[in-house]
C-alpha cells in the first residue's frame, strides 16, 4: 500500500532535507503553504531537520498547529525525524518538551 507523504520545510528545503525526501518519495511544501487541500491528500506528514528547532520553526508550527491536529487525530500519520521531533510538544501529541543537548541559534 503506496502512502502519500507530504515532506515538511520551513523555507526550502535544505540539502540534507533532499537527500533524506528523496529516497523515500512525497513532495515537499513549507509550513506557511500547508492547506487544507494538501493536508486532506495526504497520508503522512514528515519534518526531517539536521538541528533542533530555531524561533521561526517554532512559531511556524504553532501557527499550523490547529490545522495539524485533527488530521492527527482522525488517525493521519506523522514522522518527526531528528531536531524536528522538539514539535511533539507544540502539536500536542506530548505533554513535555524532549530534552536537547544543543539548541539551534535564532
Amino acid at each position: 500500500m503506496e502512502r502519500d507523504i507530504l515532506c515538511l520545510t520551513v523555507s526550502e528545503p535544505t540539502r540534507a532535507q533532499l537527500r533524506a525526501y528523496g529516497k523515500h518519495g512525497g513532495t515537499h511544501c513549507t509550513l506557511d503553504d500547508l492547506t487544507a487541500t494538501k493536508i486532506n491528500d495526504t497520508d503522512v506528514f514528515w519534518w526531517h531537520r539536521t538541528t533542533s528547532l530555531d524561533e521561526t520553526s517554532r512559531e511556524a508550527l504553532t501557527s499550523i498547529a490547529e490545522q495539524i491536529r485533527p488530521f492527527l487525530e482522525d488517525g493521519g500519520g506523522l514522522l518527526l525525524t531528528h531536531g524536528a521531533l522538539e514539535g511533539a510538544s507544540i502539536l500536542g501529541i506530548e505533554t513535555y518538551d524532549p530534552d536537547v543537548t544543543q539548541h539551534a541559534e535564532s
